[in-house]
């Protein structure tokens, strides 16, 4: 391979996996969810500007999505169409992020050690989650990934910490990450500089999310989810954004290469200590994390190839091995996508959702769902994902567990008319371990034979809607 063509090999390979998703799916209907949120929200923004609350999220709670992906996702909505923003933009960011970090590494090393850092970086599932649909982390990485190009080159600086100093808007991590970029690039020709992009980063930090905290306090801890962080921070355990396991195994060695220069990278210790601190306690922050892993695993391939092996074959096949594991990793994470919700199905019934319900209605479903039903039937939900600052967390989730659970039809009325509940929304998923693992188990009961109470307005590809009669 001539190293000269590095940056569109790079650049090629970036797109190919990008529109990866596109193909398997055989689609343009977006996957996951934060894509449907960011939809629902940039065109809220159209119509109404920044709310204070979200009157369909929980039924109704604090406006706590950062607005910076969203006004940014708004705009180019209204200049261009709802494809662009959504499917197209974060391709074309993550072709470009795949050009900046390639650059970067080559500006810090050269370039066979640019070339398979950056080949690493484009095949993680973090890098082809953040950029093959439009994503909280999408726009802010982009920005963070340029301001750190410019602070490097010594060009157009300016720019560079008017970046960083407005990743607040964007949500706390990405504030917090710029300020970890302003102390690694840190020089004291810049000192004014970037005291003052830290101060603005603090004051905007302060007058973002200050005032949340002192009307709302500190947000609930979700007691029911997984709290093992190796199930969400790793690929190979299923995370939808995680890292392979065999790029932590290289990093490991890449760590022992670096070390002999000793102190030389102290800097690069330390951030890497603070994004891991930072990954246990949430772990979306795992896209940074591979900034600093992927050059570790090339430097850790680097490492195997000169240490004094016994024998050629073992050596070869060790690093084939390795290689080969990346590779499947991603191979098995793009082929997820296969099988990517929202279904054909979802979307189908979410739609005869709108168009069937009033206004107001308000749906229950498993909380995986939730997003999905304020975002694509535009209707209330009792829960979804977004837990932050969600009003009595723990305890709705309790209620929808008794109600889903329970037979006795007088309990389940008096719930559902507490959250004022007008139609449930089942899926066969629900039905066959995500809720339920039997026919009439609880609620499947109680909408069998309560005929009176509750009716069956809709019943395709095992979705079933009923409506809660009053």
């Amino acid at each position: 391979m001539r190293l000269g063509a590095s940056p569109y090999i790079i650049m090629a390979l970036a797109l190919l996996l990008l529109i990866s998703p596109l193909v398997i799916k055989s689609s343009f209907d977006l996957a996951g969810k934060e894509p449907y949120l960011i939809d629902r929200l940039s065109s809220q923004f159209l119509a109404q500007g920044i709310e204070q609350t979200d009157s369909l999220s929980f039924s109704g709670r604090p406006y706590i999505y950062p607005f910076g992906t969203v006004v940014i996702a708004s705009l180019i909505k209204k200049l261009t169409s709802h494809n662009t923003a959504l499917i197209y933009l974060p391709i074309i960011l993550g072709v470009l992020s795949s050009l900046l970090f390639y650059s970067l590494i080559r500006l810090l090393s050269n370039t066979r050690t640019a070339l398979i850092s950056s080949l690493i970086f484009i095949i993680s599932p973090s890098f082809i989650y953040t950029f093959a649909y439009l994503k909280e982390f999408t726009l802010p990485f982009f920005l963070i990934l340029l301001a750190s190009y410019l602070l490097l080159t010594k060009k157009l600086t300016p720019i560079a910490y008017a970046l960083l100093a407005i990743t607040p808007f964007f949500g706390i991590e990405h504030a917090i990450i710029s300020l970890l970029i302003l102390f690694v690039f840190f020089n004291k020709e810049q000192k004014p500089a970037t005291l003052i992009s830290y101060l603005l980063i603090i004051i905007l930090l302060l007058v973002t999310y200050f005032p949340l905290l002192m009307s709302n306090g500190f947000p609930a801890i979700a007691d029911f989810e997984e709290h093992n962080p190796a199930f969400k921070i790793f690929s190979d355990f299923g995370s939808r954004f995680g890292i392979s396991l065999f790029i932590i195994f290289l990093a490991v060695f890449g760590l022992k290469e670096l070390w002999k220069e000793k102190y030389t990278h102290i800097k690069v210790y330390i951030s890497l200590l603070i994004i891991l601190v930072l990954l246990v306690i949430k772990p979306s922050f795992i896209i940074y994390a591979t900034l600093l892993l992927a050059p570790l695993a090339a430097l850790g391939i680097h490492y195997l190839l000169n240490i004094h092996w016994e024998s050629k074959i073992i050596k070869e096949l060790t690093i084939f091995i390795l290689i080969l594991g990346l590779i499947f990793s991603t191979a098995s994470y793009l082929n997820s996508y296969k099988t990517s919700q929202p279904s054909k199905a979802i979307i189908s019934s979410l739609s005869f959702l709108e168009q069937n319900t009033p206004e107001d209605s308000v749906i229950l479903s498993h909380y995986s769902y939730g997003i999905w039903i304020n975002s694509l039937a535009l209707r209330k939900n009792i829960m979804d994902e977004q837990f932050l600052y969600a009003p009595k967390l723990n305890k709705r989730y309790a209620d929808a567990q008794e109600i889903f659970s329970s037979r006795n039809l007088e309990k389940t009325k008096a719930l559902l008319s507490m959250y004022a509940v007008t139609h449930i929304y089942i899926t066969p998923e629900m039905k066959q371990g995500l809720t339920w693992d039997a026919e009439e188990e609880g609620l499947l009961f109680v909408l069998k034979f309560s005929k009176e109470d509750f009716t069956q307005i809709y019943n395709k590809n095992g979705i079933e809607i009923w409506q809660v009669k009053r």
